[in-house]
Formats: C-alpha cells, sequence, structure tokens
C-alpha cells in the first residue's frame, strides 16, 4: 500500500493559507500531521521501482577504505519468499566505462523480508576522491540463481574516499584536508554554489530534523 499526502500546493507565485496544505491541516484544524518524522515529506524528484519477484535489489552502498585500499558494497534485497543459492554480484566501472573490479558472493540463502550482503575485495589501486578532484566510478549489481538473472540495479556513482580525524587534522584519503564551512539552506542553485567556492568554501553542514512540521 502506499499513500502519498499533498503537503504543498504550488500554482501560481503566492499562495493563500488554505493552499498550503500541511500547515492548514496541522494549525486550522489540529490534527496530527500523518507522518511521525519528516513532516517536510517528499521535495525532490521521485521515482517508484516495482521490486522484482520473488527477490529483488533495493540498494547499494559503497564504504571504500583508502587506509586498507578495500572497497565493501553493502547490497539490499527484499524478497517475498526464500530464495536458495543465490549470487550476488557487482560490477565496478570507471569514468570511462571500463570495468575495474568485480565483487561476487558465494551461493545465498535469502529468507523472506529484507536482507543485506556485504561484498568485499581488495582494490590495490583505486582512483581517489577529493574535494577539487571528485573523481567518480559506477556500480551495479545483479542478482542470480541457477544462471539466470533475477533482478539488477540502476548504475550508481560514488567516490573512493576515507574521511578519518586524526587529532585536530582531517583527512580525505590520506591528505590533510582544510574544512572551510558555512551552513546550508535549501534552494541553493549551480551559480549559489559556484559563489560559494570562490569565496573559499568547500563543505556546507545541515541540520536535519526528523520532527519538523513545516
Amino acid at each position: 500500500e502506499l499513500l502519498v499526502y499533498n503537503t504543498r500546493d504550488y500554482k501560481g507565485i503566492s499562495r493563500g493559507f488554505e493552499e498550503d496544505l500541511l500547515r492548514y491541516y496541522s494549525r486550522k484544524l489540529s490534527k496530527e500531521i500523518p507522518m511521525p518524522q519528516w513532516g517536510l515529506g517528499i521535495t525532490g524528484a521521485v521515482t517508484l521501482k516495482r521490486v522484482a519477484t520473488p527477490a529483488g535489489i533495493t540498494g547499494l552502498s559503497a564504504v571504500p577504505s583508502w587506509r586498507e585500499k578495500q572497497l565493501s558494497v553493502e547490497v539490499r534485497t527484499l524478497t517475498t519468499s526464500p530464495v536458495e543459492s543465490a549470487v550476488l554480484t557487482v560490477v565496478i566501472r570507471n569514468a570511462e566505462g571500463k570495468e575495474v573490479l568485480s565483487l561476487r558472493s558465494g551461493p545465498l540463502n535469502l529468507s523472506s523480508g529484507a536482507t543485506t550482503t556485504v561484498l568485499k575485495a581488495d582494490w590495490p589501486n583505486p582512483v581517489g576522491w577529493q574535494i577539487d578532484a571528485p573523481y567518480l566510478y559506477t556500480m551495479q549489481a545483479q542478482l542470480g540463481r541457477n544462471g539466470k538473472l533475477i533482478d539488477e540495479s540502476p548504475k550508481q556513482n560514488f567516490g573512493f574516499r576515507e574521511f578519518w580525524a586524526d587529532g585536530r587534522d582531517f583527512y580525505i584519503n590520506g591528505v590533510k584536508t582544510r574544512l572551510r564551512t558555512s551552513s546550508f539552506v535549501s534552494g541553493r542553485t549551480v551559480p549559489d554554489l559556484a559563489f560559494f567556492a570562490m569565496m573559499g568554501y568547500n563543505f556546507f553542514y545541515t541540520q536535519p530534523n526528523p520532527t519538523a512540521w513545516w
């Protein structure tokens, strides 16, 4: 079941109180907001994807380690019924589209529900991500069984970067990095970011508030 609440109506430049549905709902009607957290709701583009059955890939997360020269990939799957002898494969490609690394699991017995599988591989010579040189790879996962493809994830970009602190110093991939920060306000445009970069800022911080209602 998918419930969608219309929390804003942006018809025209200005709008009355009744057109701002979330505020009207909470203030004038004095009703509880239907979302227990993140009252802002959906504020960007949304893509809905039907998860394959009996098993599908629902997400990928890359966890690079510059110090260990290793890449871990967390693959999240969702199964409607148990699947035995499943195999996960993740292919990494560089900016030119050439395959540079492949990770493969052994046979997996996936139980019903959500599962996270972690694949690891040594990577002795990755191109590291830096603030002034944000090199990106792509990763794509496949879920198969008995030589047949069950599901394939969309391609997803990631940078090979590891961030750590040593005393008062910060490092990105072993390079001492000075973070010059400013608060982030929604609605920034590309020219805005270019202006901040010209001023010397290279880092923004936000304060997510899951209980915000506005």
